[in-house]
């Protein structure tokens, strides 16, 4: 953790607590009860919205008046506040005075400001962030409050972004009609970054495939049926994004350069890069802490931690209690409440706030989202945070040193492939699934797995990966392709799905060989015969009756003896049967018609594992224990192993590590209780005893056959945390 005289050190106490104040509501004359009240539930940190519209009323008139009342009461309570700066409500003032800053979509549609679910004070999406008077105004903005609430003795972090998004509300569903922004500023902006980039019209008509003469006759890229074009189109809006926070950080430290800032971000596939622009491993790296929405699910987590390695990380928006109007929230019991902190915690998040304290009372997402009742009591869900959070904070310095046993595996998540397959079938579908889909099958084999960026695997140390894992490889850049071979070379071991590198990002031109940029020498096999579904659905006709018959599942049958000694399994991939040819590989298996479908091969050092269909793709839908453990097998080819072995599949088991104390963190994946025996051989030489964390009470523990073993019961879909001595 970062300290600094504000920053309280990191084996105090674990942030805890709840989003409170998104105005106009709680109301003013509720600010000094609840306050109490949440100090009394023992939480110790509260989140606040500074909205750029109702704090910025008027050009250069700045009232943070409600800010500063409720730093004050939160100081005099013990609290520490996160104060969430919002922007995507912009002022009315801004678009009279300037009604040119709107944002415009591919077909020619103004985006006026308007209220939404959940920015109800209007103003959003905002403006286009192009806008030069618009981004002078939001650095004017975050200037202030800097100067006015900067040196607050509550003040704890500036979130300088909340869920970052190029477009906001208006247009999340990437539509090719309503893709933001085509404003002239926009274009502009667009033209010049594209002079950087490519230097030279000769290099931008290599890339685009076209043969413009002038870099005036460069048409702004409107239909994605050529890639690369489009590719560059959004990339240039990432980058945009990217110079935003970087704006907004620059701002906020004139007048205060001590207290830490974070952004949260919202994992896919509930944002998406075509719309959103959002790459969180890019704004992480600017940020002191990271943080998220929806972070309770093991992907999310993985995505937030991967993209910030060896910073802390908040679960910012704990959504537990979720609701409408019309669709009452559910009803969570304390299983649910605990697996909504350890599930992440597991992950090494240290810090988190429910979104949010008491529920909403304005617009469509009241009476939901609470904590509390909706007169601000306690109900079953609070206790149950309360509850955890005693536990925790009784636990602090544990919790907080504790680090996750580093990972072995890598998923990579490549964010210029996400932007083809969007290009390819206008939806992010296939590359969304394949990811979290290979991740959770390697998540249910007890595997500690970090997921990548193409930008991690070229700017960071990934040699401490034993092996990689590539989903839907379709669309790769050439200096991804070459770093990977380099590390394959040094000993590292590949295992792709089907089409690597069919499409090169230098020239977009699809590949006359796959595997692309020359790795059919690195796989020892090419592609032969590729078919989907649809021309194999007759094939397999016979395997299983018709109602149990799928098009988009293609079978295959492991031959090859891997490292659980299982050969001979028929296992199921998704849509696609990509037919490999060997050229010296090894093959390990075969799809029904007799073509090859996975091999193996050494190269230099390390090895590369070539799959002609999409397992990922396929565990995420069907959750089949045959693709869990055919993809852990692949990867455990390269010597990775999980650190902590359970008896049963449906239980996930992690341990962190302090100095003279580790943390288990156990979580029940199935539907009925389940007694299991947790074997630490792996990482642990021997302890003394272990404690139920929250309950307090000791867990039995013995040594059988050599290994060391914690035997637990938990209910149907339980958790739980576990400190060992």
């Amino acid at each position: 953790m970062i300290v600094n005289d504000r920053w309280i050190p990191d084996d105090q106490f674990v942030p805890f607590g709840a989003q409170y104040y998104r105005a106009p509501t709680p109301r003013p004359d509720q600010w000094e009860r609840d306050l109490a009240r949440i100090r009394g539930h023992g939480f110790n940190t509260i989140k606040l919205w500074a909205q750029w519209r109702w704090n910025n009323p008027a050009d250069g008139v700045f009232d943070f008046a409600d800010l500063s009342r409720l730093l004050d009461l939160s100081h005099s309570n013990g609290l520490k506040v996160v104060v969430n700066i919002v922007y995507d409500v912009a002022p009315a003032w801004l678009f009279h005075k300037y009604p040119d800053s709107v944002m415009v979509t591919n077909n020619g549609t103004r985006v006026e400001p308007a209220v939404s679910g959940c920015r109800q004070v209007g103003g959003s999406p905002g403006p286009s962030y192009l806008h030069r008077e618009s981004v002078e105004a939001r650095r004017a903005f975050t200037e202030e409050l800097g100067k006015q609430l900067g040196k607050h003795p509550a003040l704890y972090i500036w979130d300088l972004w909340n869920e970052p998004e190029l477009n906001g509300f208006a247009f999340r569903e990437p539509n090719v009609p309503t893709l933001v922004d085509y404003s002239s500023h926009a274009l502009a902006a667009f033209a010049q970054w594209l002079r950087t980039k490519y230097e030279s019209i000769e290099a931008l008509n290599e890339s685009w495939n076209r043969n413009y003469r002038h870099w005036d006759e460069v048409e702004v890229p409107r239909n994605p049926a050529t890639f690369s074009d489009m590719i560059d189109w959004r990339m240039f809006f990432v980058d945009v994004m990217v110079s935003e926070l970087q704006m907004r950080l620059d701002a906020i430290r004139l007048h205060d350069a001590d207290t830490p800032v974070m952004v949260h971000t919202v994992p896919m596939p509930f944002f998406n890069m075509v719309t959103c622009a959002s790459d969180e491993y890019r704004l992480a790296a600017l940020c002191d802490l990271f943080g998220n929405s929806l972070g309770s699910a093991p992907f999310a987590a993985a995505v937030t931690s991967s993209a910030a390695p060896g910073k802390p990380i908040i679960n910012a928006e704990i959504h537990a209690i979720p609701g409408s109007t019309i669709n009452c929230p559910p009803v969570p019991d304390f299983e649910t409440m605990k697996r909504h902190i350890l599930v992440p915690l597991a992950r090494g998040v240290k810090g988190f706030l429910f979104w949010q304290y008491r529920p909403e009372t304005l617009g469509v997402e009241s009476p939901a989202w609470g904590l509390t009742d909706f007169e601000g009591g306690p109900t079953p869900w609070l206790e149950s945070a309360v509850r955890i959070n005693d536990a925790l904070q009784r636990h602090a310095p544990a919790i907080m040193k504790a680090r996750p046993i580093p990972a072995q595996v890598a998923v990579v998540n490549g964010t210029r492939n996400q932007l083809f397959d969007w290009c390819v079938g206008r939806s992010i579908e296939r590359h969304h699934k394949s990811i979290e889909g290979a991740f959770l099958a390697l998540y249910s084999r007890q595997h500690n797995v970090d997921v990548i960026s193409t930008d991690y695997l070229l700017e960071q140390d990934i040699s401490r990966y034993r092996a990689i894992y590539y989903p839907f490889p379709y669309y790769i850049e050439d200096d991804v392709a070459s770093r990977i071979e380099a590390w394959i070379a040094d000993g590292g071991t590949l295992v792709s799905e089907a089409f690597f590198g069919s499409v090169r990002q230098s020239d977009g031109l699809h590949s006359q060989r796959v595997p692309g940029f020359g790795f059919d020498c690195v796989f020892g096999a090419r592609e032969g015969l590729r078919t989907s579904g649809s021309a194999a659905f007759n094939q397999y006709k016979d395997l299983s009756s018709e109602a149990d018959v799928d098009s988009d599942r293609i079978l295959l049958q492991v031959t090859g003896t891997l490292i659980h000694g299982q050969a001979d399994r028929r296992v199921t991939g998704y849509r696609f049967a990509e037919g490999l040819i060997p050229e010296g590989a090894e093959p390990l298996g075969y799809f029904e018609d007799g073509r090859v479908a996975i091999t193996r091969a050494t190269y230099g050092h390390g090895q590369a594992i070539l799959i002609g269909t999409l397992l990922g793709y396929s565990y995420f839908d069907h959750r089949d224990a045959t693709v869990s453990r055919l993809i852990a097998d692949l990867v455990e080819l390269s010597g990775a192993r999980p650190s902590v072995l359970t008896d049963r599949s449906e239980v996930r088991a992690d341990v962190l590590h302090a100095e003279n104390t580790s943390l288990l963190v156990v979580v029940n994946t199935g539907p009925q209780a389940s007694d299991v025996a947790i074997d630490l051989g792996r990482v642990l030489n021997s302890f003394d005893k272990t404690t139920d964390l929250i309950s307090g009470e000791e867990v039995r523990t013995r040594a059988e056959s050599g290994s060391l073993n914690v035997h637990l019961s938990l209910d149907r879909n339980g958790c739980g945390l576990y400190l060992i001595q």
